[in-house]
């Protein structure tokens, strides 16, 4: 058999960081020898402590402890790990003065699986200062238990938490790499990427690209509320909802058209292009409907109309930006649309069914504030495509 004598400080490094521990009074040394600090299950390990020694006398007592599972009290010793995981070894030696020194090494004994590593984090993308909370505790062994979680950010960065928390505070792509070992030593890795974007952004549509932002789990809108921020260009459909809702923003003929249940409703406004303004629909079917403008009313109209719940789809035949896209179960007045149209919505107000600020600045994904609403994505999927609108860095008035 071929024993190691390894000093303490040595030992923590030949165990890939696995701690080693000592005590001792002056004199006294407590010195371990191992035939194998590192094997399949099941791994019967031998040791020595006959390298021990004393400045005070001879050394006397020997007392072994294999990780709770077994003692012994002989300078020589083995102990047969039959279950995959990381043991401490510890010996206490006492010299002929009945001074102590104790000594202690990590034995990983491995499994037959290779862990499966699994990265959670609550958003993928966002402009920057960007917070991720990072979730790794869902990786898994079957036949061992993982206790060390490596994270690597892609920016510079690394965790040895679980489930760290992380920022990034400039804009860029980043690789996000876990790498997770067993008590026997076993790896698993698992990669994602988290996208940031530049602080301030909106979406900018040519005329052929849109965004999709999905509305579901809603009764038929008899009454609802749409906001939306936009600097138009050439202009053109700015948001439908289904079949039964469409927005128009027409600077080449200073028109503004809301169509309802078939019917076309439209107000006068000069200067529509060239800057970020602000555009509500207050809506409630059988009463009197406003089109506000910069938080002010524009226009009435009267519709019996109800409207299907469907998924938003924005851009589509707009050229232009577009930012805060709000929808609201109820018909908003005009205190409550001017004093919030500056302001980002949180998700919390009451009567909100989505709120997406579509200023991640990076990605596919467009966040809605509120916590049961489902996010939305440029183009028609999460994929990229020819239909994705673009990311602009001009931004209208709000924090």
């Amino acid at each position: 058999m071929r024993w190691v004598i390894i000093p303490a400080s040595v030992l923590c490094v030949a165990l890939c960081g696995c701690p080693m521990t000592g005590s001792q009074q002056v004199g006294v040394s407590a010195v371990i020898s191992i035939s194998s600090s590192r094997g399949p299950a099941p791994l019967n390990v031998t040791v020595s402590g006959a390298a021990s020694t004393s400045d005070n006398g001879d050394i006397t007592a020997y007392a072994w402890n294999f990780a709770g599972q077994a003692t012994a009290d002989t300078a020589d010793a083995s102990h047969l790990f039959s279950a995959p995981g990381r043991y401490l070894i510890t010996l206490t030696v006492t010299d002929s003065t009945d001074a102590q020194a104790s000594s202690s090494a990590e034995v990983r004994v491995q499994g037959t699986e290779t862990p499966t590593a699994v990265i959670v984090s609550d958003v993928s993308s966002g402009p920057a200062p960007l917070s991720v909370n990072f979730d790794g505790t869902q990786s898994s062994v079957s036949d061992d238990t993982i206790t060390d979680y490596f994270w690597d950010f892609g920016d510079g960065t690394e965790s040895r938490l679980s489930a760290p928390f992380h920022a990034y505070r400039r804009a860029g792509t980043f690789q996000v790499e876990l790498r997770v070992l067993t008590g026997g030593g076993l790896e698993g890795t698992a990669a994602t990427t988290i996208v940031v974007g530049s602080s301030g952004a909106s979406l900018q549509f040519n005329g052929s690209q849109r965004a999709t932002l999905p509305l579901t789990g809603v009764d038929p809108l008899t009454e609802f509320s749409l906001e939306i921020w936009f600097n138009a260009d050439s202009g053109g459909e700015v948001v439908s909802i289904g079949t039964g809702f469409k927005l128009e923003i027409l600077p080449a003929t200073d028109t503004i058209r809301v169509t309802i249940g078939g019917e076309a409703y439209e107000a006068a406004l000069a200067n529509l292009s060239g800057s970020w303004q602000h555009i509500a629909v207050a809506f409630s079917s059988g009463r009197e409907s406003v089109i506000y403008h910069d938080g002010a009313p524009l226009a009435t109209f009267e519709s019996s109309a109800s409207v299907t719940p469907a998924d938003l789809i924005v851009g589509r035949g707009y050229r232009g930006n577009l930012a805060e896209i709000r929808i609201w179960s109820a018909q908003r007045t005009a205190a409550q649309v001017s004093a919030l149209m500056t302001s980002r919505v949180s998700g919390a107000e009451a009567d909100l069914l989505g709120g997406w600020p579509l200023s991640e600045g990076a990605g596919q994904t467009l966040v809605n504030r509120t916590p049961s609403g489902s996010n939305g994505t440029l183009g028609n999927t999460d994929a990229a495509e020819s239909a994705d609108a673009a990311w602009s860095t001009d931004v209208p008035p709000l924090p």
